[in-house]
């Protein structure tokens, strides 16, 4: 942990801490190397096979064969892509399905509510 009474903040213009030059062009992040790395192909003859191939027939083999309750989720979690972190980022993006859930955005619902507020009564319509 640092000590919170040398702590100072950069100085406008030149400050030795900053680093200018930034990343490193070219440079590749982890997750491309990873999915080249599982690009790579080995095996021989018919049985030559993508390390990514592979890799989804240990999950598939897991999930099957041995029944993992957990690998099976999260293959169906997976299935139609990444599902949201929490509750608030799912309720963003909720899309209308064949189950009838219409989605409202708040600009829709503020009119609805000034379509459908109580309405002020007028002297002349009480007489």
């Amino acid at each position: 942990m640092s000590n919170l009474k040398t702590l100072k903040p950069f100085q406008p213009g030149d400050d030795p801490r900053r680093n200018l030059n930034g990343r490193p062009v070219g440079s590749r992040n982890m997750s491309t190397l990873l999915r080249e790395a599982l690009q790579k192909k080995i095996g021989e003859g018919t049985n030559r096979k993508s390390l990514e191939e592979h890799l989804v027939d240990k999950i598939i083999h897991k999930a099957v064969i041995k029944g993992d309750a957990s690998t099976i989720k999260l293959i169906w979690a997976y299935l139609d892509g990444k599902p949201p972190k929490n509750k608030a980022e799912q309720n963003e993006n909720r899309t209308p399905r064949k189950s009838g859930m219409v989605v409202v955005t708040p600009e829709e619902e503020k009119r609805i509510e000034e379509l459908f507020a109580p309405k002020p009564i007028k002297d002349s319509d009480t007489k």
